[in-house]
């Protein structure tokens, strides 16, 4: 079974809270970090990361606020993964592979495990993580 990390976790849950806020409305840096109970720089780190990768939009006024930058149907489980950790790998260093026919039928194999999940995550829209 393959997890997933507790940045992307985090990444996930924070969108999905974003998602469940009326368009108009914003989340407050600190009642995200309140709410997922988590610490105001921890989410500001991912928030960043979300941020770079144009998801989310932040406003400055005197407090920092945050909302969607996209619709939760334009925006993929693959694009907040790839935000957070980028492009899903499960080979993390092909240079201490073996050499030779098994090692490269086992990068192969890998390779395309992973583009499968990234398939898989590419058609799971954020909204369709929104319960209510």
């Amino acid at each position: 079974m393959m997890k997933l990390s507790a940045e992307v976790n985090f990444g996930i849950q924070i969108m999905i809270n974003l998602a469940k806020k009326s368009k108009a409305n914003s989340f407050l840096l600190s009642e995200i970090a309140l709410v997922e109970r988590k610490s105001i720089s921890y989410a500001r780190q991912i928030l960043g990361k979300l941020r770079n990768a144009e998801l989310v939009n932040r406003f400055k006024d005197t407090h920092s606020k945050y909302s969607l930058a996209k619709n939760p149907e334009e925006i993929t489980l693959l694009n907040i993964f790839e935000a957070i950790n980028g492009k899903i790998t499960l080979l993390k260093n092909k240079t201490n592979m073996e050499s030779g026919k098994g090692g490269k039928v086992t990068e192969y194999y890998l390779d395309k495990a992973g583009e499968e999940i990234a398939y898989l995550y590419k058609s799971i829209k954020l909204s369709d993580l929104l319960i209510d």
